[in-house]
């Protein structure tokens, strides 16, 4: 369990620097150079998203890793909607796994992997399926923010959302 809680806590701090930088480099929004360098700020925050998305699977694998009905089964492969399955099924969930369960469900880590998918699939999302695709991707983090538009995504409320979540959940799990 500690070991997934460093892991954690380190991709967490990985996806913090690449915001930094990504800010630090390509963040003047009156550079002439702004909106030539979608694509950095894209593959910045795509980086970003991996990031905390490793990150929150390794917080699920602690708080598995804790629960007796899933303290000894094999987590570390399972994806996060397997992992939310998991946790719907117990009879009894901690208040760590609790915290986790409704990040999977519909917060943070939900958006996350929305934002995953959107991320991905742009390559190969013809633009007639991205103008039907595009009132689905709507945030609900931020309401105006639209994932179709790398440069409007909430990234530094999501690495907020995680340091709060995986301050939480590891001071919970130290609890125990």
């Amino acid at each position: 369990m500690q070991e997934a809680l460093r892991l954690s806590r380190q991709q967490y701090v990985y996806a913090n620097i690449l915001w930094q930088d990504m800010l630090a480099a390509y963040g003047d929004t009156e550079s002439s150079d702004y909106w030539r360098q979608r694509a950095q700020r894209r593959a910045y925050q795509g980086a970003i998203v991996s990031h905390l998305l490793q990150a929150g699977h390794c917080l699920a694998v602690a708080v598995l890793k804790q629960l007796a009905d899933t303290r000894m089964l094999t987590t570390a492969n399972l994806t996060l909607a397997e992992i939310l399955t998991l946790l719907k099924e117990q009879s009894f969930l901690s208040a760590s796994a609790q915290t986790l369960k409704q990040a999977l469900e519909d917060g943070h880590l939900a958006a996350l992997q929305q934002a995953q998918f959107i991320f991905t699939e742009g390559a190969t999302v013809v633009p007639a399926q991205a103008s039907v695709n595009a009132q689905i991707m709507t945030i609900d983090i931020v309401k105006s923010d639209n994932l179709d538009d790398p440069d409007l995504w909430p990234v530094g409320e999501w690495i907020r959302a995680q340091q709060s979540i995986l301050d939480t959940v590891q001071a919970e799990l130290e609890e125990c």
